[in-house]
C-alpha cells in the first residue's frame, strides 16, 4: 500500500456517524493530516494501519463529525429562546420595546427576570436611549435585563454596558 494511504488515527468499533446517505453509519474511520482519509468497517481500514499509527477502540460508542464554529456562543444560543427579541428587525422604536416587555411580564410569574436581547439603540426611530425609567414604566413587578445587540449589556451613553433595572 502506498506511503499515502497510511493512516495518522484509525477509530475501530465505533457507531460512526458519516452524514452521507449512501454509507451512513460505518464501524471505523482513518484520519490523516487531521483529514478524513477513508470510512467503512473495521476490516476494510485495518490496512491503513501502520506501527506509528494510533488506533482507537471506541468500544462500541457513538462517534459524530466534529462540529466546528469559530465563534459559537452556545448558552447564549439557547436563553434567545426565552428571550424578548429586540432585533431592528423586529422593533423600531421604544415604545414598541415597552410593549414587547409589558407582554412579556403579563406571562412572567412576579419577581422573576425578563430578559431581552437585540437592542440597538443606533436602530431606534427615537434617537435616544432606552433607560430605566421606561423599564420602570412597564415591569415595576420584574427585574429587567436588556442586552445590546453587540452581545454585551449596554447603559444609557456608554456602548456596551447594561439596562438592568
Amino acid at each position: 500500500m502506498a506511503n499515502s494511504m497510511r493512516a495518522d488515527l484509525v477509530i475501530l468499533g465505533g457507531n460512526i456517524i458519516t452524514v452521507d446517505s449512501v454509507r451512513p453509519r460505518v464501524q471505523a474511520i482513518a484520519v490523516k493530516f487531521g483529514r478524513i482519509l477513508a470510512v467503512g468497517q473495521d476490516d476494510e481500514l485495518r490496512p491503513l494501519v501502520r506501527t506509528d499509527t494510533r488506533v482507537v477502540d471506541a468500544h462500541g460508542k457513538t462517534v459524530i463529525p466534529g462540529l466546528n464554529d469559530a465563534h459559537c456562543h452556545v448558552l447564549s444560543a439557547g436563553r434567545s429562546h426565552f428571550s424578548v427579541n429586540y432585533g431592528s428587525t423586529v422593533v423600531k422604536s421604544i415604545a414598541e420595546i415597552k410593549k414587547a416587555i409589558t407582554e412579556k411580564a403579563k406571562t412572567t410569574p412576579k419577581g422573576e427576570w425578563i430578559v431581552d436581547f437585540g437592542y440597538d439603540d443606533t436602530k431606534m426611530v427615537e434617537n435616544w436611549y432606552l433607560n430605566r425609567n421606561d423599564l420602570d414604566e412597564v415591569a415595576k413587578e420584574h427585574p429587567v435585563w436588556v442586552r445590546h445587540v453587540c452581545g454585551l449589556p449596554k447603559l444609557e451613553g456608554q456602548p456596551c454596558r447594561g439596562i438592568l433595572r
